[in-house]
C-alpha cells in the first residue's frame, strides 16, 4: 500500500527562460496537472491542495542548458490508475499551463514502485535459461521480416541455430498474420529448434512477436505458452505500456518479455518542438522496465540512423541500474549490426547485452548457418579482446 503523503518526483529539463519564468511555468504546470486551477474555487481548500496538489521542489541551473526542475506529484492521485494515469499526470499538457520541457528522470517511492511488475526474468533469468554467462547473447531477428509461412520461418530459425546463435526472434512488423498465425509459427519453430538440438546439442530459443490489439494480445500470450515459445516480443510503445504490463503480469516469469522500441521518436518531439516531451531513456530504461520488460531494444550509434552515443549510454545505464529496487533489464542492441562493430559495442556496453544481428546473418552469401557461425566467431574474438585490452 502507498502512504498518503508519498510523492513521485519528476525531473523536467526546460528549453529556455529566466529562473523566474521557469519557476512560474513549472508552478502553473504543477497546479494544472493536479488540482487543475489557478483561481479560487469552492471546494479548493488548503487541505485538499496539500494532499492532492503537486509542488515545485527545486529549480537547478544546468551547464549547457537552462534549468532542471523537480516537481513532486502526490501518489494518491494516480496510485490505482497504473501507467496510464501516471503518464497522464506527468506529461499531460493542458494548453493553459503547458510547458516546453522534457521529462528526464523519475524517482518513485518504494511502495508505489512495488505496484508494478518490473522485470520478472531480467538479465539473470535470461542467462540462467540459456546457460550463457560472461558474454553478450547473440540474437537473430529472422529475415525476411514478413511474408513467410510458419514452415519457412522455422527453416531460417534452424539454420541460424545450427550456426550457434542463442536466440531467434520474429521481426516487430510480424504479428498474428493470416499467412503465419502465432500458434502455428510457435509449433513449427519449436519443432525445428528441437531437431537442431537433437542433432548438435545446442538449443536456440525463440521469441515470438505478439503485438496486436490489447484484447488479442491476451490470446497470443496463451498461444505462445501453449505452443512452445521461449519468450514474447511486444512493440510496447505501439500497444501502450499498459498492455506491456498486462503481458508481464500474465506471464509472471514463465517466459521473458522483450519490448521493442518501435515508435520511440514519436515521444521526443521534432526539432523546434515547443511542447512537453519524454526523454528516450525514460521510456526505455524507466517506464518499459517498470511495466515488466525483461529486455528492451536500443538502437546503436552505428545504425543507419544513429543514436547519439551519449543518449545510447543513458538508455543502457537506465536499463541496468538499481532504480526503484527493480531487477535490471537486458539491453537488446541492434540496428544494422555487422561483425566489425562488435568490439566497439562491447567496449561501450560490456557483456550484459543482447546483440541483435539480422541481415549480416540471414543475408550471408553462404546462408544463415554460415552467417551465424562467422558472427559467433567474431563475438568470441571481440569478447576476448575486450578482456585483454
Amino acid at each position: 500500500m502507498t502512504a498518503g503523503g508519498e510523492r513521485v518526483i519528476a525531473t523536467y529539463r526546460f528549453a529556455g527562460g529566466s529562473p523566474d519564468e521557469v519557476r512560474a511555468a513549472a508552478a502553473a504546470f504543477a497546479v494544472g496537472q493536479t488540482v487543475g486551477t489557478w483561481v479560487p474555487l469552492p471546494g479548493l481548500t488548503a487541505d485538499l491542495l496539500e494532499r492532492h496538489g503537486a509542488r515545485v521542489e527545486d529549480v537547478t541551473p544546468r551547464e549547457g542548458g537552462p534549468y532542471d526542475v523537480r516537481i513532486a506529484f502526490p501518489v494518491v492521485n494516480f496510485a490505482d490508475g497504473g501507467l496510464p494515469m501516471l503518464l497522464t499526470t506527468l506529461v499531460g499538457n493542458d494548453p493553459s499551463t503547458g510547458i516546453a520541457a522534457t521529462l528526464v528522470e523519475l524517482d518513485l517511492p518504494p511502495g508505489y514502485a512495488a505496484r508494478f511488475p518490473g522485470p520478472r526474468v531480467g538479465i539473470k533469468g535470461w542467462r540462467e535459461r540459456l546457460g550463457v554467462h560472461g558474454r553478450p547473447l547473440l540474437l537473430n531477428p529472422m529475415k525476411p521480416c514478413t511474408g513467410l509461412s510458419p514452415e519457412a520461418t522455422a527453416r531460417i530459425a534452424a539454420d541460424a541455430a545450427r550456426g550457434g546463435v542463442d536466440l531467434v526472434k520474429d521481426d516487430e512488423v510480424l504479428g498474428d498474420a493470416t499467412f503465419s498465425r502465432i500458434a502455428e509459427r510457435c509449433r513449427a519453430v519449436r519443432r525445428a529448434l528441437d531437431a537442431v538440438a537433437d542433432e548438435t546439442g545446442h538449443r536456440a530459443r525463440y521469441v515470438v512477436s505478439i503485438t496486436d490489439r490489447a484484447k488479442r494480445v491476451r490470446e497470443h500470450v496463451h498461444a505462445a505458452v501453449e505452443n512452445g515459445a521461449d519468450g514474447v516480443l511486444v512493440a510496447a510503445l505501439a500497444t501502450g505500456l499498459d498492455t506491456l504490463q498486462e503481458v508481464a503480469e500474465m506471464l509472471d516469469g514463465r517466459l521473458p518479455v522483450m519490448a521493442h522500441n518501435a515508435g520511440l521518436d514519436l515521444f521526443g518531439g521534432p526539432a523546434g518542438w515547443e511542447g512537453l516531451a519524454v526523454a528516450p531513456e525514460v521510456l526505455v530504461g524507466r517506464l518499459a522496465r517498470l511495466a515488466g520488460a525483461d529486455s528492451v531494444h536500443v538502437t546503436t550509434p552505428w545504425a543507419h540512423r544513429a543514436t547519439p552515443e551519449p543518449l545510447f549510454r543513458r538508455m543502457i545505464e537506465r536499463l541496468r541500474d538499481g532504480w526503484s529496487g527493480l531487477a535490471p533489464s537486458f539491453p537488446v542492441v541492434g540496428g544494422g549490426m555487422v561483425a566489425a562493430q562488435l568490439r566497439d559495442v562491447i567496449r561501450l556496453v560490456g557483456p550484459d547485452c543482447i546483440l541483435s544481428v539480422g541481415g549480416a546473418i540471414n543475408g550471408h552469401p553462404a546462408g544463415a548457418e554460415a552467417g551465424a557461425r562467422e558472427m559467433m566467431a567474431s563475438l568470441r574474438d571481440a569478447v576476448a579482446n575486450a578482456v585483454t585490452s
